[in-house]
């Protein structure tokens, strides 16, 4: 294989646009790092562009063993956001997509809530919006709340089932067919674009087709992990929670392949 040959067959075409090695050895130095090593998070060799000024919320985790302090590195002129850390959810370094350390759910009552400060308008007609991160069960047992909001009865939650679940308001709730492996990180991310067309993607694919879905309910805090009380509340782990008010993708594409830089 000649080196034009090797380089066309070696790149691969990012939904951002960007030309990334296919394979690992293309890379030089290595220095793109992989799901659960290296150290550092939110910026240097390994960060990717998505932090900006449509980012309304973005939580890295990258801290030490049991800290239950959690920032918000947004860079939307709304941010930073309180969070605050109910039951036992705290950081945790024995299970990590990048750097340090994810964020620990028991299932029993553990969530962080966000207070809105007017920037999580993820109800109204017409308001585009993407929230994605990674998430790693321990357990697919029971329902399971992964993202609620009060006020809007906004949430999205992974059902015994094997449906994946996303509601707004009491009156538009949609499911897709989708069993997560337990102890397997997936990238997650619900898109409403700005026709109020919601659709789940999982590792970038598209659970299957929009539901459209409004109502005129406004901005409220929103809670991670679960719904404010110990039902349906999360059993595993999450890193790199982002919150944006655009949608992020419109159709397949390349999960991130690092974090979100500073």
């Amino acid at each position: 294989m000649n080196r034009r040959d090797f380089l066309k067959k070696s790149l691969v075409m990012t939904a951002g646009g960007l030309l990334l090695p296919q394979y690992a050895d293309a890379w030089p130095n290595r220095a793109l790092r992989k799901p659960g090593s290296g150290s550092g998070k939110g910026s240097g060799t390994g960060c990717m562009s998505g932090n900006d000024a449509n980012t309304t919320l973005l939580i890295h985790s990258n801290t030490t063993e049991g800290d239950t302090t959690f920032l918000d590195s947004g860079k939307n002129a709304l941010c930073p956001h309180v969070i605050t850390a109910n039951g036992d959810v705290h950081h945790t370094t024995t299970q990590k997509v990048w750097g340090s350390s994810s964020i620990a759910f028991d299932g029993t009552g553990d969530f962080l809530t966000v207070t809105h400060g007017g920037s999580f308008d993820l109800s109204s007609s017409g308001i585009p919006w993407t929230i994605d991160g990674f998430v790693k069960f321990a357990s697919v047992a029971i329902d399971q709340t992964l993202f609620w909001q009060d006020g809007t009865y906004l949430g999205i939650g992974q059902l015994a089932t094997g449906n994946l679940s996303v509601r707004i308001s009491n009156g538009h709730i949609q499911t897709w067919a989708w069993i997560p492996v337990v102890g397997t990180w997936y990238h997650l991310a619900v898109v409403r674009s700005i026709a109020d067309d919601v659709i789940p993607y999982i590792d970038g694919v598209a659970l299957g087709a929009a539901f459209n879905a409004n109502s005129a309910l406004g901005s409220f805090d929103i809670q991670i992990g679960g719904n404010g009380t110990s039902y349906a509340a999360f059993n595993g782990y999450m890193d790199e929670i982002r919150i944006s008010n655009v949608a992020r993708w419109t159709g397949n594409f390349t999960k991130p392949f690092g974090p979100y830089c500073d």
